[in-house]
């Protein structure tokens, strides 16, 4: 399929209120490519928790179905949502803000649900582009963190080689002046 399927959503999403903040491959290939090198099965989105009703209303206005829980790391407490029409799917990832300013997730991992504490510029990296579309995409270290917190835990099992690649990518273009114990989120067993 045309990666460039996407474009013409993404510039939707852009003009959304409150900002919607993608991450995974979109992101990835807009701060390290400015173009998509691939094709994306969908586009992955973050969104405050008590956004989602928001967010869900604003994509049916965008002719998407009802989001559908995908993945819930701790029974009852949805990690992903999906949804998606013809060849278009999103996925969105909700986050906690359990105290001004700490914004989290939590995750599968080998010894149950952890918690992974997300970086303070989550939503303060500025807007960028993808084939000339704008988007606000999260922080570069917030994917580097999600990616290796996801690693850590387990539940992602080992990177592939895309995976490496990508992380070194972020790390030595985009990050490389942060010291590296900064690279590892703080975690800790969800509740």
């Amino acid at each position: 399929m045309d990666p460039a399927r996407y474009l013409p959503l993404l510039e939707d999403l852009f003009g959304l209120d409150p900002k919607v903040f993608v991450i995974g491959g979109v992101a990835e290939d807009a701060l390290l490519n400015g173009t998509m090198t691939r094709d994306h099965w969908d586009i992955d989105m973050v969104t405050l928790r008590d956004d989602v009703p928001t967010r869900e209303r604003q994509l049916a206005q965008l002719g998407f179905p009802p989001l559908e829980v995908k993945h819930e790391a701790i029974p009852g407490v949805p990690m992903v949502y999906e949804t998606g029409h013809d060849d278009l799917h999103i996925e969105v990832g909700p986050v906690d803000e359990l105290s001004p300013g700490d914004v989290s997730c939590a995750v599968p991992g080998e010894a149950g649900p952890v918690r992974i504490h997300l970086p303070d510029d989550i939503f303060s990296h500025p807007a960028t582009t993808i084939d000339g579309v704008s988007i606000q995409t999260v922080s570069p270290l917030t994917l580097y963190q999600i990616r290796a917190g996801l690693e850590a835990v387990g539940s992602l099992g080992p990177l592939d080689e895309s995976g490496i690649a990508v992380q070194k990518r972020l790390r030595d273009e985009l990050l490389a002046e942060v010291p590296p114990a900064l690279l590892m989120p703080r975690m800790e067993p969800a509740e």
